[in-house]
């Protein structure tokens, strides 16, 4: 354990730069995520406390087609995220930003809908989700950054499965319920600046 501990340790240092200055990002672009249903992301600071965000992601999976009456067709199903985001910096220090995050998602499934008459239609359904995340982004050199952070979203969302058949249009459900920007222990969100 005392080995993984420094190890660590030293491979920190690595990220720290030779001087200590404060990192402004105002007026720049970043390529990153905030989170990685939609990792093609990028950010515009307006100035150093203020940076604008766009996502965009997709997951494609092969399935039955029960639109096609060839019971042996396939059709690839493709689920589509955007994400729009907006980092307000509450505090700004040396190597770290303690931020305010506002976001929204929108996801776009692809299922099948029974038509009543022994065959299916192709259809899709939009589930949105909105919230405020609490955060921190340390800025491990002058140009790379990594985030944490966790806060509350409010999801409207169908329940569908991509591919999945339905036998009628599926109704839409409220949920409020916290939220991050980990999935699991590794997860981190991760920005690269260009000044």
């Amino acid at each position: 354990m005392l080995k993984r501990l420094v190890a660590f340790a030293a491979f920190a240092v690595l990220f720290v730069p030779a001087t200590s200055h404060a990192v402004d990002h105002g007026k720049s672009w970043a390529l990153g995520y905030f989170f990685d249903d939609a990792p093609i992301g990028v950010r515009y600071m307006l100035n150093d406390k203020t940076g604008l965000d766009a996502g965009f992601g997709f997951q494609q999976e092969d399935g039955p087609d029960f639109s096609d009456p060839d019971p042996g067709a396939t059709t690839s199903n493709t689920v589509f995220t955007f994400e729009l985001g907006a980092q307000f910096n509450m505090i700004h220090q040396e190597r770290a930003d303690f931020f305010l995050r506002p976001f929204f998602t929108l996801q776009n499934i692809p299922y099948f809908l029974d038509d009543g008459a022994g065959g299916y239609t192709d259809e899709s359904v939009t589930d949105t989700r909105f919230g405020v995340i609490l955060g921190a982004e340390w800025h491990a050199t002058d140009n790379l950054s990594l985030s944490f952070g966790h806060g509350l979203g409010v999801s409207s969302g169908h329940g569908v499965s991509p591919g999945e058949t339905e036998g009628a249009e599926p109704e839409s459900s409220t949920s409020i319920a916290t939220t991050g920007l980990t999935t699991g222990s590794t997860s981190i969100g991760f920005r690269w600046y260009f000044d």
